[in-house]
């Protein structure tokens, strides 16, 4: 089980910060993902910034998710 996302924002091209509830904050480097046409649109900025928290999943206006469980496997922890 993972803790539960509340907000996720983009600090940078690609790259979001993920904060959850109990307090924790990590960034996660999306480029890996970018080798997927599934997730092309992400490398557009102002489609970028578009992200929200849905359930416990990160989502954009056309529907590319990314799961919690490789949210938070594949993230950093903020010091």
């Amino acid at each position: 089980m993972y803790p539960l996302l509340i907000e996720a924002k983009p600090i940078s091209s690609l790259k979001l910060e993920l904060i959850y509830k109990n307090g924790e904050k990590r960034i996660i480097d999306l480029e890996r993902y970018m080798i997927s046409d599934y997730f092309r649109q992400l490398k557009n900025w102002e489609y970028f910034k578009q992200v929200k928290v849905k359930g416990e999943v990160v989502m954009w206006p056309n529907e590319q998710d990314i799961a919690p469980e490789t949210l938070y496997l594949d993230s950093e922890p903020v010091n």
